[in-house]
């Protein structure tokens, strides 16, 4: 993706609405008869999608939300269970109108699509899944392990070269389109 394209997709991504009804912030952009609905994972928000939108919205009506609690949505005391992500996201599709959709979602996000699309099968006609969390399973050792590294203490106290280095071990090649991910996280560390 060019650098004009990349400042152009997120440009789009800074403007949102937010719905009255479910409080969830989105960016909306693009025509067609088929909706894409995006749905980002934990610890993330719509932006996850901005490499994606550019070119998508040329066909399809694409829909990025920012689940409760995240990025520009409403904030509250909510009980962060796919249950209640399920059930928001459901109200908000009901408060835009929307039918038939396709549910683009990545990790935790992906785990959200799964139970949308199991038990609202008229409402979403399509998945796509993007390493979906919740399949996988774990032994005794790693479950233990992760209770051990998953406290406040260890996260807060994380330097911010420690942060960089773990995003960069993520992608193959670490660049103008990632790099706003870590500046999006070390902002939210500093604040």
């Amino acid at each position: 993706m060019e650098q004009d394209e990349f400042d152009d997709s997120l440009e789009i991504i800074h403007q949102y609405r937010t719905d009255l009804k479910t409080g969830i912030a989105y960016t909306e952009k693009g025509e067609g008869t088929q909706t894409l609905v995006f749905i980002h994972g934990l610890g993330s928000n719509r932006y996850a999608w901005v490499n994606n939108i550019l070119a998508l919205s040329q066909h399809y009506r694409c829909i990025l939300v920012d689940l409760p609690n995240y990025g520009d949505s409403t904030k509250g005391d909510h009980s962060f269970s796919m249950e209640f992500f399920k059930k928001s996201l459901v109200d908000f599709c009901e408060s835009l109108q929307l039918k038939n959709i396709t549910i683009i979602g990545h990790s935790m996000g992906a785990q959200i699509a799964v139970k949308l699309g199991v038990e609202k099968p008229t409402l979403v006609s399509k998945l796509i899944l993007l390493t979906p969390a919740g399949i996988e399973t774990f032994n005794d050792f790693e479950k233990q392990w992760f209770r051990q590294i998953n406290i406040p203490e260890i996260l807060f106290n994380t330097s911010q070269e420690q942060i960089r280095q773990n995003f960069e071990i993520n992608f193959v090649h670490f660049g103008k389109e990632a790099k706003w991910l870590l500046d999006q996280r070390l902002d939210f560390m500093n604040n």
